[in-house]
């Protein structure tokens, strides 16, 4: 196989990720859309920045807000929540390649839940946990290993608005929170400690803040112990050589995805790939797991492909599947436009959610 990038010692790599002793970081620049705008640009754009009146300033630099009310906040939460639970295929792309290569210890600086998915569609059995600032530790969160992998959410996690870091207040919350040092669990900032090797896939290294992170994280210290490579897009050569003289990462490649395209073959030629799961669930039974998890979207998405390829038999649940689908929609709707109560809108959502377990139960029969 070519060496396509020199600078990389491929042979550590595999090793280390065998050895449990590689983390992977990933970030916003997997996220860029085949026009090439930011995630920041795109959320900017779905919330109709700076014509949205919930949003009294948006400092893109930051990936921060300024609402106008605490109760604006709550709204303009909703709405993020949905854009994260959209569909980003190339990041999904990415992120299944990945998943299939066995990293023990996977942290997103997104809060949204598209990694934890890829490894579920590989059928990866995965543990997931976040940080929640200003909140003791998690002690369920599970030692990370090859065999049963954590993505941990750095950044909070989309279901819980608290955790989020939406405006200034929350980051300087979140960097109080985490200079405390009580709310990481020991065992994961073992793990980081004694690690020998970092991936880091479309992080923003342009934010001061994710400098900042990376002093926390301890990944400034004993500076030539450690292997860090990068694959980023659109990086200064100021700020290459600044992250190379500060925290020795080494960037190696300009696009994420021809980085991990390389990754992905060599880890295939040299057997280092996931071990597949002795048994499986039925369909119906993952997305009963999926619709505990409150992904709602991706269940109807997959039922109703389900239900297509059925036929005939499986007619009269799709046109009730659709039927329902289309409610959810008007529900998810009025959320955005800050027309429902959160109350209210819990309620329906709780009986949307009731009825699409019934369908499920119901297509039990057809599998």
């Amino acid at each position: 196989m070519a060496d396509t990038y020199p600078k990389i010692d491929w042979d550590f790599i595999l090793e280390t990720i065998k050895a449990e002793k590689c983390i992977l970081f990933v970030g916003p620049e997997l996220y860029r859309d085949e026009t090439g705008r930011s995630l920041d640009e795109q959320l900017g754009d779905f919330l109709e920045v700076p014509h949205n009146p919930d949003i009294q300033a948006w400092y893109e630099r930051d990936g921060l807000f300024l609402f106008t009310s605490g109760a604006k906040k709550t709204t303009s939460y909703y709405k993020i929540k949905h854009f994260y639970n959209q569909s980003f295929p190339k990041a999904e792309t990415l992120l299944e390649k990945l998943a299939v290569i066995p990293f023990h210890f996977i942290i997103s600086i997104l809060p949204d839940k598209k990694c934890a998915e890829a490894f579920e569609r590989a059928d990866v059995p995965v543990n997931s946990g976040f940080y929640w600032k200003k909140q003791a530790e998690d002690q369920s969160v599970k030692s990370p290993s090859a065999r049963s992998p954590l993505v941990y959410n750095l950044f909070g996690s989309i279901d819980r608005q608290e955790s989020m870091v939406l405006t200034h207040d929350d980051l300087f919350e979140y960097f109080e929170s985490v200079f405390q040092e009580n709310s990481i669990p020991e065992k994961l900032k073992l793990n980081i400690r004694n690690a020998h090797n970092f991936i880091f896939l479309g992080l923003d290294f342009e934010k001061w803040y994710m400098q900042l992170l990376l002093r926390i994280l301890h990944l400034h210290n004993e500076k030539d112990e450690f292997m860090r490579y990068a694959a980023n897009q659109r990086i200064s050569d100021e700020l290459r050589t600044f992250c190379f003289q500060q925290f020795r990462i080494e960037f190696v490649a300009d696009r994420p995805d021809t980085f991990v395209d390389e990754l992905a073959a060599r880890c295939a030629a040299a057997g280092v790939v996931r071990e597949k799961r002795e048994k499986r669930g039925t369909l119906i039974d993952s997305l009963v797991k999926l619709l505990e998890k409150d992904r709602l979207e991706e269940v109807f998405t997959r039922f109703s492909a389900f239900l297509d390829k059925v036929g005939e038999a499986g007619e009269n649940l799709a046109d009730d599947l659709l039927l329902l689908s289309n409610r959810h929609k008007r529900l998810e709707r009025k959320i955005r436009q800050g027309v429902l109560a959160t109350a209210d809108a819990g309620v329906e959502t709780n009986q949307i959610r009731l009825s699409l377990l019934e369908l499920l139960k119901e297509a039990k029969t057809l599998e």
